[in-house]
C-alpha cells in the first residue's frame, strides 16, 4: 500500500506521482513493514511538519524513489520480508541518490551488515530522539553526530 501523508493512493503513483503529494516541505520515505509502526513513524513525522510518503516492502520504496524527485530522506527498516531488505535499499540509495539521507530503525540492537556510518534508532522509537535525528540530518551544517550501527544508541520509549 502507497500513502501520502494520511492518504491511501493506488498504484498509479508509480507512473504519475499525484500532484497533492508534492512536498511543500520536505519529503520523507517511511519503509515499514509492519503497519502500525509505519503509522507510527508517519504521525510523528507529521506532528514535526514533514510530509511522507510510505511503502510496505523495499521493492516498492525503490520503485517510488525512481519515480519520485521529492524525496529528502528515507526511513527504513532493517529486516522486511521479500527479496530485498532495508540494506540492500540503503546500499542501492548510496549508489544512485547519494544525496538522500537515510535513517535505519530496527527492533534489534545491532543488526549485522550495517554500515558503521548509518544512523540506527532502535524500536519501539522516542519520538523525541527520532525527530532530533531528522532534524539533525536534514541540517546542511549538521556535524552528523547520531546512532550509528556500530555505535547504538538506543532510542527507547520514554
Amino acid at each position: 500500500m502507497l500513502r501520502c501523508g494520511n492518504r491511501e493512493l493506488g498504484a498509479t503513483i508509480i507512473e504519475l506521482p499525484d500532484p497533492s503529494c508534492r512536498s511543500r516541505t520536505l519529503m520523507i520515505l517511511v519503509v515499514e513493514d509492519d503497519e502500525i509502526q509505519r503509522q507510527d513513524i508517519e504521525a510523528q513525522l507529521a506532528d514535526a511538519g514533514y510530509e511522507t510518503i510510505s511503502a510496505d516492502n523495499a521493492e516498492m520504496a525503490l520503485r517510488l524513489l525512481n519515480a519520485l524527485r521529492d524525496i529528502q530522506m528515507i526511513v527504513l527498516d532493517v529486516r522486511m520480508p521479500g527479496s530485498l531488505d532495508g540494506i540492500d535499499v540503503l546500499l542501492a540509495v548510496r549508489a544512485r541518490w547519494p544525496g538522500i539521507k537515510t535513517i535505519m530503525v530496527s527492533g534489534q540492537a545491532n543488526p549485522d551488515q550495517l554500515p558503521a556510518d548509518t544512523p540506527l534508532l532502535t524500536k519501539p522509537l522516542s519520538e523525541e530522539k527520532f525527530v532530533a535525528t531528522v532534524r539533525q540530518l536534514l541540517t546542511p551544517t549538521s556535524a552528523q553526530d547520531f546512532p550509528t550501527g556500530s555505535g547504538t544508541v538506543s532510542a527507547f520509549g520514554h
